[in-house]
């Protein structure tokens, strides 16, 4: 981490991994493959009543689905899978770092 840049501590690495999901303030976190996914709990195109924190992951397409309006989100990118979502906006990502244990994401 370079000491120029703003990071927010999460958690405890070990617990999140554990639990697989893990929800912080407006972050989702999930676990799953070995690697970290970080993002926005709110849906962009409804943020008051889209919850990412329920919605559907995908570890093998790297997704997740909003639950109240099925769009599908690439955790790569944060744009929509679909053509037709795409104007809609993109899912805030967030890079999640694994130092001593803990777990930070970049801000």
């Amino acid at each position: 981490m370079k000491k120029n840049e703003d990071y927010h501590f999460i958690g405890l690495s070990a617990d999140i991994k554990k639990a697989g999901v893990f929800v912080k303030d407006h972050l989702v976190v999930y676990y799953a493959e070995g690697r970290f996914y970080c993002f926005s709990k709110q849906c962009p195109h409804l943020p008051e009543v889209g919850d990412l924190s329920i919605g559907a992951f995908c570890p093998i397409n790297k997704t997740v689905k909003c639950p109240a309006h099925a769009v599908t989100y690439c955790l790569n990118t944060g744009i929509p899978v679909r053509e037709a979502h795409r104007r809609l906006g993109s899912l805030d990502l967030y890079e999640p770092i694994e130092l001593e244990g803990n777990l930070f994401i970049k801000i």
